[in-house]
């Protein structure tokens, strides 16, 4: 039996886009799309959600389906996002990145965070007490605490929950973690040197990475 493969897409952007061709690039996703996108104060924040649909978008003629097809993205009742007919995928945002992740035979979850200084108390409420006392005793466990904290995420988003489910009760294990019956594997992604990346499956998988350039990406009037 083949181990089953996830496609990982990744683009990253260094300044505000044009409001224009901001408005050219939105109207390529879907009405409910466009609307959560605008919602965003910050245009950091609007671009980052963009761009994670672009990515999808662009990935999606590799699978057998046209690139319109992202605008029928729809959300399951716990919030995983999903399109009839394409494969499972998972996307993740943060600082100036945002990642795509596509699985051929397994549902992929996948987070990132840019990394930064951290102590145990900035995310007390997704760790054990026994997380809490191990990274307390680190003289700097700000990479430790992001790794941990896109574990548990990552994980969430493979199984569907999201962050429906309290992160204490998600307590990874040297690269595994258990979830509602399900042991999931967790790789660490080197995309970026200023990023902690994870991805979760239910089951081993083999995982390629390819950069995106923005012009690729975006309509002409904005690349």
């Amino acid at each position: 039996m083949a181990i089953p493969r996830v496609q990982i897409f990744t683009a990253m952007f260094d300044a505000a886009w044009p409001a224009v061709a901001l408005e050219q690039a939105l109207a390529l996703l879907g009405p409910a799309d466009q609307a959560q996108i605008r919602r965003f104060r910050r245009w950091q924040d609007r671009q980052l959600r963009l761009l994670g649909r672009l990515l999808l978008r662009q990935a999606l003629p590799a699978y057998g389906l046209a690139a319109e097809a992202v605008r029928r993205l729809q959300r399951e009742a716990g919030g995983r996002p999903f399109i009839t007919g394409a494969p499972a995928f998972s996307i993740a945002h943060a600082g100036s990145r945002a990642v795509c992740a596509l699985g051929d035979g397994v549902t992929p979850g996948i987070d990132l965070e840019p990394l930064r200084p951290l102590v145990p108390a900035d995310l007390a409420l997704a760790l054990t007490e026994a997380e809490r006392q191990r990274l307390a005793a680190q003289a700097d466990p700000s990479v430790e605490l992001l790794r941990l904290w896109t574990q548990k995420e990552s994980a969430l988003k493979a199984c569907g929950r999201g962050l429906s489910l309290d992160l204490r009760l998600v307590c990874p294990q040297a690269g595994r973690v258990a979830l509602a019956g399900v042991w999931y594997e967790l790789q660490t992604i080197a995309l970026d040197p200023a990023y902690c990346c994870c991805l979760a499956t239910a089951g081993p998988a083999t995982v390629g990475l390819t950069e995106v350039p923005l012009a690729i990406l975006l309509p002409p009037a904005l690349s």
